[in-house]
């Protein structure tokens, strides 16, 4: 049977940098809402590669894709876009030990949620709207007006590794002042729409994995550059949940990093104290 009862959308701090949902669309109370929607093809041209990330009961970090289609039947599937999408972690390098799919259908109004191997979606609640927003996204961050080209995207994408590194080795000498150890072998992949569309090599990216002893407190990569809101994302994943950090700069150079600690919470400038606190 259809679950009738209003989902509350609540995907943790990422939430204000979805590439499909904004903060003042999510439905979160009331009997009655709306869910508004980017246009199908602005929401694959701005994907970062997911949507969110959350930890389940069992402790497993999962990486959720928001698509927008129609509802499939029991017994049938999403079939090929949940096989690829299974694939995405291992495919990129991320730390994720599973994936789900969500599957929002403007005619019936529903969400159905779907995990590999299955021939059901895990969850189906209905919903009150879903409606178009009707918005132009601005894939430059908000510089429509700069031409790009193949020089223009590999000097971002060159500036957006050093600004990576340059965060990272600071997260890495807070944490070690607190006692955490840090691993930086790990890598992950960025190969974004913008850099394929201009022939732009992939690059590779660092990855953090910090521990408190044999314990990982908390797994830390970058999610993108061209994000909707911001000029690049970093997530932190740890077994309580994690957080969200963004570079909130309106220019690429000089970037400000702010970050989501917790569902509902404001942006605050990261800084020594505000990353222990996300990672305890």
């Amino acid at each position: 049977m259809k679950d009738h009862r209003k989902l509350v959308f609540e995907p943790g701090g990422s939430r204000r940098t979805l590439p499909n949902l904004r903060e003042s669309d999510i439905l979160s109370g009331g009997d009655e809402g709306h869910l508004k929607l980017l246009d199908q093809r602005e929401e694959q041209t701005n994907d970062p590669g997911y949507d969110f990330a959350y930890t389940d009961p069992d402790g497993h970090f999962v990486a959720v894709q928001v698509k927008l289609g129609s509802s499939t039947k029991t017994g049938s599937g999403p079939g090929k876009t949940l096989g690829k999408w299974a694939r995405f972690p291992s495919d990129r390098g991320y730390p994720f030990d599973r994936t789900e799919l969500w599957l929002l259908d403007r005619g019936s109004l529903t969400l159905q949620i779907w995990s590999a191997g299955r021939n059901e979606p895990d969850a189906e609640f209905g919903l009150a709207d879903v409606v178009e927003t009707g918005v132009s996204l601005d894939i430059s961050n908000r510089r429509s007006s700069q031409k790009f080209d193949s020089a223009r995207v590999e000097e971002r994408v060159a500036r957006w590794v050093e600004q990576v590194e340059a965060l990272f080795t600071q997260i890495e000498g807070w944490v070690e002042l607190h006692g955490y150890s840090v691993d930086r072998t790990q890598t992950v992949s960025m190969n974004e729409e913008m850099m394929q569309r201009f022939a732009v090599a992939a690059v590779k990216l660092p990855m953090l994995r910090i521990r408190k002893g044999t314990r990982v407190a908390a797994t830390i990569f970058p999610v993108g550059l061209w994000v909707i809101g911001a000029n690049g994302r970093v997530d932190v994943l740890t077994p309580s949940g994690g957080a969200t950090i963004i570079n909130a700069s309106d220019t690429p150079n000089d970037p400000i990093w702010m970050i989501y600690s917790s569902p509902g919470s404001k942006a605050l400038r990261l800084d020594q104290q505000q990353l222990i606190a996300a990672i305890q």
